[in-house]
């Protein structure tokens, strides 16, 4: 999870170049993925004609036109691609995305908010008669990292955990194996986020991987339920007088960087043009022109330069009418 922040946050939050073109691909066979690239890549063409010429666009878009059946292949899972003029960089995403191309002078970069919010590390560590395992785990799978053969204390178990996890102060933590070993356990950790809910070894019988998918679907809950207490946060904030919902105080807000949290919609798109004279938003139904912009997207990106943090909801989860939320930072 670090290594996909520092990525958004190095590599795509600063593009080098005033031409970015992000194209997504969903889940398919390889035909499938190959012929949603092409169809993207003409309309990215489309947008980069406006300024550059003929033989401009077919040398950026060749690195993107270019992608064989073999390649994707290799991902099974979504796939999105990034290109500048002088650089180029194709990523899996193990999330559902919509086939979708941005043209900007930035990278859109919300459904990796979207796939960095459901990356939740966690560990899990199953007691026996004899030993102890412990198992890291996140959205792609399943592994062992560590075992003790006969007595352990519950210190040499945090230290394992402790100095395997990317996020000490994230890590969700889950038992399974013999009830009473674990609850012994939890009486004496100091590990934080531990899921007192203990899985019986005979709900999964030795079996690894349906361990996984069970104790999988536990931290996706928690990711909906931290979601859940970010609505409540902005209610407080609201009551407090921290709170904006309208669109153009929270992109002077961001710019100003004063945003402590945005909750933006995960299946919706504002697009507009900014008005750098009148210093105001101009909204469009869509995409026309290179510089109109998913604001959904460039205000996610103003907070994360600002230090703030980004909660992508879907929009049942928000009020009605409503595809953004801010909470401010205290005075």
């Amino acid at each position: 999870m670090k290594q996909l922040e520092k990525m958004i946050r190095e590599e795509l939050l600063h593009a080098p170049e005033n031409v970015c073109v992000s194209l997504f691909i969903p889940p398919g066979d390889e035909k499938q993925q190959c012929d949603t690239i092409k169809e993207l890549v003409v309309d990215a063409a489309t947008h980069l004609r406006k300024v550059f010429s003929v033989s401009e666009v077919e040398e950026f878009i060749k690195p993107m036109a270019s992608i064989t059946k073999s390649q994707t292949k290799a991902f099974e899972c979504s796939i999105a691609l990034f290109r500048t003029k002088n650089t180029f960089k194709i990523l899996g995403l193990p999330i559902v995305v919509q086939a979708q191309a941005f043209v900007s002078n930035h990278f859109h970069i919300k459904p990796l908010l979207q796939w960095l919010q459901e990356e939740r590390e966690f560990f899990c560590i199953e007691f026996s008669k004899s030993s102890v395992e412990i198992f890291r785990g996140d959205m792609s799978g399943f592994q062992a990292i560590d075992s003790f053969q006969g007595e352990v204390t519950s210190k040499q178990i945090d230290e394992v955990v402790s100095n395997k996890s990317l996020d000490e102060r994230e890590t969700l933590v889950y038992l399974a194996g013999r009830i009473d070993a674990a609850k012994k356990f939890v009486s004496q950790t100091e590990l934080e986020h531990i899921d007192p809910s203990i899985v019986d070894r005979s709900l999964y019988e030795g079996d690894y991987e349906k361990l996984w998918k069970v104790l999988f679907d536990r931290a996706r809950r928690s990711v909906l339920l931290k979601v859940e207490k970010s609505l409540m946060d902005y209610n407080i904030a609201l009551m407090n007088g921290r709170a904006e919902s309208d669109i153009e105080t929270i992109i002077k807000e961001a710019k100003a960087g004063r945003i402590k949290k945005l909750i933006i919609s995960g299946e919706d798109s504002v697009w507009g043009r900014f008005d750098a004279f009148k210093n105001q938003i101009n909204r469009i139904n869509e995409q026309i022109n290179y510089e109109d912009d998913d604001l959904l997207d460039s205000i996610s990106e103003k907070v994360l330069e600002g230090g703030g943090e980004v909660v992508v909801a879907n929009r049942k989860q928000l009020p009605k009418n409503k595809v953004l939320l801010a909470i401010l930072k205290a005075a």
